[in-house]
């Protein structure tokens, strides 16, 4: 069974293309049983998608994707009442006395919210894939066992992608390490921007704007394909046997 534990939304400002509402649509045809939402520094999104997954039989995960003090990004999810006043408080401490956009934590001051939430570790911008992508394999390990200190090791899972780009194989195969190493389960999510492949044009148009650029000299910069999308469990399943890891959920 698969569940998408990481879609961002338009709440995501410029980043995620769709209402919350067209990711529930798709997850019921898709037959997901659940959908979760992790917006940008807030819940913004967490009413409109818990109305639309009631009327279409998905039950709705609220979570959240927190800036850290580095610039890299922690998906948290909501497991129960504790865990949404937690990560409520969570944010409003982050924006206190912050610039507009520029909220953000340090790892280490996470564990008086941890109650309650379930900590993923990320897709590119995840705290453990950049060390990674930057060579620093014993900095990723440090942040895993922080992590997994924090939240727990039942409640903390290294998140893995694959969306066919050259430079992000290495990575996939180095959490998958990792979390074998410590060890920590995995779950693999596909982090979409838009419910379905349709979505893409306007997800480039808002990487354009965000970048400053158009759409002529937005280069690498915009999605490198269409797989950005929801997707169901048996295509997440082939995309990442295709690398070699088996998932039996999500």
């Amino acid at each position: 069974m698969f569940i998408e534990l990481h879609a961002q939304s338009a709440f995501s400002f410029l980043e995620g293309a769709e209402h919350p509402e067209a990711f529930a649509a798709e997850a019921a045809r898709l037959e997901l049983p659940a959908v979760a939402l992790v917006d940008r520094d807030g819940v913004y999104g967490a009413p409109r998608l818990t109305r639309a997954a009631a009327n279409a039989g998905v039950k709705p995960i609220v979570g959240s994707e927190i800036t850290l003090a580095d610039g890299s990004r922690l998906p948290l999810l909501v497991e129960d009442r504790e865990g949404y006043q937690n990560l409520c408080r969570l944010i409003t401490r982050m924006k206190l006395g912050a610039p507009k956009g520029a909220a953000a934590i340090a790892l280490d001051d996470l564990e008086p919210y941890a109650a309650g939430l379930v900590c993923l570790t990320g897709g590119a911008q995840g705290p453990l894939a950049r060390r990674l992508a930057s060579g620093d394999l014993e900095g990723a390990r440090r942040v895993l066992g922080r992590l997994v200190a924090t939240f727990g090791r039942s409640s903390c899972f290294v998140e893995i992608q694959r969306h066919f780009q050259r430079d992000q194989e290495e990575i996939l195969q180095g959490l998958v390490a990792l979390a074998r190493a410590v060890p920590v389960p995995l779950v693999a999510t596909n982090q979409p921007l838009f419910a379905r492949p349709e979505g893409r044009p306007l997800a480039d148009v808002f990487t354009c704007i965000r970048e400053k650029t158009d759409l002529d000299r937005g280069g690498r910069r915009r999605l490198s394909n269409g797989g950005r999308s929801l997707k169901g469990g048996a295509e997440m399943g082939e995309i990442l046997g295709r690398a070699g890891v088996s998932i039996e959920g999500g």
